[in-house]
């Protein structure tokens, strides 16, 4: 359970946050952010925040779950919960709500909206709770060290059982039990281990292509653990790999390495994804470098802050990013290197645990 204070601390940021708006709630429908302002774990609620007061609505399959989890909030069970708002917003007779316009289906919205008087306002929020969860307090930063080492030790032990016709899928699987086997209760997402030409893809999917001497093996995995996820890249060869297979790995770890060294408070998003790309760029693989530098990780593998070119983010002590430059060579192989970082007062961390010198099994 958090701290009581903590997740005071983290209500009263929200309003912080919100003070140019003039609302007198907001409905919360993400489940991360209503497990990150109540503690309830639950896939299926909505939550109502005032100041002084939250109401969470659920189902009867949630509703003993809420009870106990949810700290100091009203936990009222229904068996529709958007007419459950309906009817909660109307008795507290409020004139101007916020809601998550990225999380509310379109469906959601308008039946809400058609059930109240009009002139209730509905305010869509979508920038003001961007940064909600960006900066992690000290439990959070646990839970992150917690699920990298996990991550960490099932990898070691999987790539232990790595040999020559092992497939991509039976890798992955294995990969996925040895993170349970350790303490995780799931994988974070769709674990990839993609060999050979396949590692070119990066966002391929494990299939029945078999591991092969000589190939580079690109795996990108995590480990979801008390609702915080890991994230992390590796690229090994299986057996020697080519002298260009290492010159490229060599480059993307210069990336890595780089634009780990620039994170500290104050900088800009934007320069931690220009010097990475930068000497992508300068050995002649621009072109080759399809995606941002990284992301905030947290409660969701992907959330604020953007590394990319254009991000307009500028990083804080207590945001936790990942930095994953790659290099794609279509039909031939992919390097992708990725650890997660801590930025701290003074400058950074590295906090998942596998080396990233090249591995060769």
């Amino acid at each position: 359970m958090v701290d009581p204070l903590v997740m005071q601390g983290r209500l009263d940021r929200l309003w912080t946050s919100l003070e140019d708006e003039s609302l007198d709630a907001v409905l919360f429908v993400d489940p991360a952010n209503i497990r990150y302002l109540s503690g309830f774990s639950g896939s299926e609620s909505l939550m109502l925040v005032e100041e002084g007061r939250r109401t969470l609505l659920v189902d009867g399959r949630y509703k003993e779950q809420a009870l106990r989890e949810a700290q100091n909030a009203d936990v009222i069970e229904y068996g529709d919960k958007v007419e459950g708002i309906i009817e909660i917003l109307k008795q507290k007779g409020m004139g101007r709500i916020g809601f998550e316009s990225p999380s509310m289906t379109y469906a959601q919205y308008m039946k809400i909206r058609k059930g109240l008087p009009q002139e209730l306002e509905m305010v869509p929020l979508e920038r003001s709770l961007l940064f909600l969860r960006a900066r992690k307090d000290k439990g959070e930063v646990a839970f992150l060290r917690r699920a990298a080492a996990i991550a960490a030790l099932a990898l070691q032990k999987t790539l232990a059982a790595f040999k020559s016709g092992m497939t991509e899928r039976e890798a992955a699987r294995l990969l996925d039990w040895n993170m349970i086997q350790e303490g995780g209760e799931r994988p974070a997402f769709d674990t990839i281990i993609a060999s050979g030409p396949n590692g070119a893809l990066p966002h391929a999917r494990p299939g029945s292509k078999s591991l092969a001497e000589g190939e580079l093996i690109v795996i990108d995995y995590g480990v979801l653990l008390e609702g915080y996820n890991s994230d992390e890249s590796v690229t090994v060869a299986l057996g020697p790999p080519s002298v260009e297979a290492r010159h490229v790995y060599e480059i993307v770890l210069e990336a890595h390495d780089r634009a780990i060294e620039v994170i500290r408070p104050g900088v800009l998003c934007r320069d931690v994804d220009a010097t990475a790309r930068g000497i992508i760029e300068k050995a002649g693989y621009g072109s080759n470098f399809v995606h941002g530098t990284g992301h905030g990780l947290g409660m969701q593998v992907h959330e604020a802050p953007s590394v990319s070119r254009k991000s307009e983010d500028r990083l804080e002590e207590g945001m936790v990013i990942t930095v994953e430059p790659g290099i794609y060579l279509p039909g031939r192989f992919g390097v992708r290197i990725e650890d997660s970082v801590l930025v701290t007062a003074d400058g950074h961390e590295i906090i998942s645990c596998t080396s990233k010198h090249m591995m060769t099994l």
